[in-house]
């Protein structure tokens, strides 16, 4: 299968989209044609030349759903009318898609054919074909229990009581990334 992801694939770790973007391109290729272009760098000329060669079977927009990003899909989806058309809805896409004055017109005329959210309370049936919930995971290579020996040495070094119960969160502290779920956890446990 030939597949364009379309994602940000610029150098820097430390941000979802990208580790996203990159994560979803390394398990596809290792059985499927895939093509990388960055989000980025995506209307440049010798890009477009490239990317326009193609015949992909799939295109995937690794993004929030935007303005832009419904645009693009829908220039993908005219130039490959056959091609399924996904936009991956990261972050608090719903948000950006509900403060748009232009809702309407993205519904009527820029509708992709599958949106694919990771919060559940989330819905994007007027905005494309088939929406389904795809919950970005974790790398479970990377992010994995420690052994105790090693959960008693970083708890000694900053000084976390060994019976505390902690809560990590890794991320931008916003009410937009569910921070306020800490509270909630709080009131239950404690």
């Amino acid at each position: 299968m030939e597949i364009v992801i379309v994602g940000d694939f610029s150098n820097n770790k430390d941000e979802g989209l990208k580790n996203v973007a990159k994560s979803i391109s390394k398990v596809l290729e290792s059985r499927h044609n895939v093509y990388r272009f960055n989000i980025k760098k995506i209307l440049l000329r010798d890009n477009i030349q490239i990317l326009f060669k193609k015949s992909p079977d799939i295109v995937h927009i690794i993004s929030s759903p935007t303005i832009a990003s419904f645009i693009v899909a829908k220039i993908f989806a005219i130039r490959w009318p056959s091609t399924k058309v996904a936009i991956s809805a990261l972050h608090h896409g719903r948000q950006n898609v509900d403060k748009l004055r232009h809702k309407n017109i993205i519904s009527k005329f820029l509708r992709t054919d599958i949106i694919l959210y990771q919060a559940v309370e989330y819905s994007y049936v007027e905005f494309c074909r088939k929406n389904y919930y795809f919950p970005n995971g974790v790398d479970i290579n990377v992010f994995k229990p420690l052994a105790k020996p090693t959960r008693s040495e970083l708890r000694s070094a900053y000084g976390i009581p060994m019976d505390a119960f902690v809560i990590l969160h890794v991320g931008h502290q916003s009410k937009i990334r569910n921070i306020g779920v800490f509270s909630k956890i709080k009131s239950t446990i404690f």
